[in-house]
């Protein structure tokens, strides 16, 4: 087994052996498939919801606040709607819809019912509920298919 080279207070206490130092879409490391992996890797229940759809089940909310947001249509998102609707601009009275427990509540357990659950760019990159190592190594398939195209061609 290889030795750990990078290592934290942090990912001692999570467990992580092979922490990725970049953003997902850092220079020649990553791609959409991978952000979208990530952004959406909570439990299954949360991925199936978002791979099942089109993005005709996600809103815009909390205009009323100028903090707009694409989320899942789901009770927590309608209880913002309606407080939009309502041109409300106190916090507070958003705080009990889009608390962070609530999201993470969602992603832990694949109960999909409230929360904001964000369905940002990526949720349109997710057609399948797939490992991050297959991801990779999708991805590294495309880039050496790629260097041999160009390879091919001359000046």
């Amino acid at each position: 087994m290889r030795p750990q080279m990078f290592r934290t207070r942090i990912t001692d206490l999570l467990g992580i052996r092979h922490p990725i130092l970049c953003g997902g879409l850092g220079p020649r490391v990553s791609d959409a498939r991978y952000v979208a992996a990530v952004v959406n890797a909570g439990g299954m229940g949360f991925k199936a919801k978002v791979v099942a759809g089109d993005g005709s089940e996600s809103v815009v909310v909390k205009s009323a606040i100028r903090d707009h947001h694409r989320v899942l249509r789901n009770e927590s998102a309608e209880a913002v709607m309606e407080l939009d609707r309502a041109q409300v601009s106190e916090f507070e009275r958003f705080r009990p819809h889009v608390m962070g427990a609530l999201a993470h509540q969602a992603y832990v357990t694949g109960d999909t019912r409230k929360g904001m659950i964000d369905y940002g760019h990526a949720a349109v990159f997710a057609d399948a509920v797939r490992k991050v190592e297959a991801i990779f190594d999708e991805m590294i398939d495309d880039a050496v298919a790629a260097s041999n195209r160009l390879s091919t061609l001359t000046p």
